[in-house]
């Protein structure tokens, strides 16, 4: 069974001693889902995790653009911050520059267009580590607003991105950062053409 919105939010009150909502109907559940969507653009934010980057082409919108440019493309809805890269073709290997964000749309004289983005994800697409990191955030927050525990809160706090100093990049979200790090693939360095190995294969 998928992980949903609703079960983060509730193992997140269990967890502090506060009873579940068991429904996004239910009275209160609105402030909590706030929180929820808050907790989590941050933390969505906070890195390009690789499980929640992706590379889509975009649709070419029919008008064309008012100003300059001779195509606009349609700005992905569950796209999360800024674009990471556009490419002007599929294989990505360049990244393509010639281009504006303007009036909620994507604009540019590239007859093709692939995005590089961060997506709005939803718990069900998330590694463990990250429902961890997820669900100790909330409960941090939920220690104050539902329990009035600034004590609990803090320590949750902690325990979720680490001491002040570590800049919110210690405790669960430094462990899942690394995490992330070890799942990317190497990048490869193209060091161009070597004239000796080239001369040693074609002779």
């Amino acid at each position: 069974m998928a992980l949903s919105r609703i079960e983060v939010i509730d193992t997140s009150l269990v967890q502090i001693g506060a009873e579940p909502l068991q429904s996004e109907s239910a009275a209160g559940a609105e402030t909590h889902i706030l929180t929820f969507n808050s907790i989590v653009g941050y933390c969505l934010s906070m890195n390009p995790w690789h499980w929640n980057t992706v590379t889509r082409q975009l649709p070419r919108l029919d008008a064309a653009p008012l100003r300059y440019w001779r195509y606009q493309y349609e700005r992905p809805a569950d796209m999360l911050g800024a674009p990471r890269a556009y490419y002007a073709s599929a294989d990505g290997r360049q990244p393509f520059t010639d281009v504006e964000l303007n009036d909620g749309t994507i604009q540019t004289n590239a007859e093709q267009l692939w995005l590089k983005m961060d997506k709005r994800s939803t718990p069900d697409t998330w590694p463990a580590y990250f429902v961890t990191l997820i669900e100790t955030a909330l409960q941090a927050r939920f220690a104050l607003s539902v329990r009035e525990d600034s004590a609990l809160s803090e320590r949750l706090e902690q325990r979720a991105f680490g001491t002040p100093q570590e800049d919110r990049r210690g405790g669960l979200m430094g462990q899942a950062l690394g995490l992330d790090a070890q799942s990317k693939p190497s990048p490869r360095i193209n060091m161009g053409r070597d004239p000796f190995t080239s001369a040693r294969w074609e002779s």
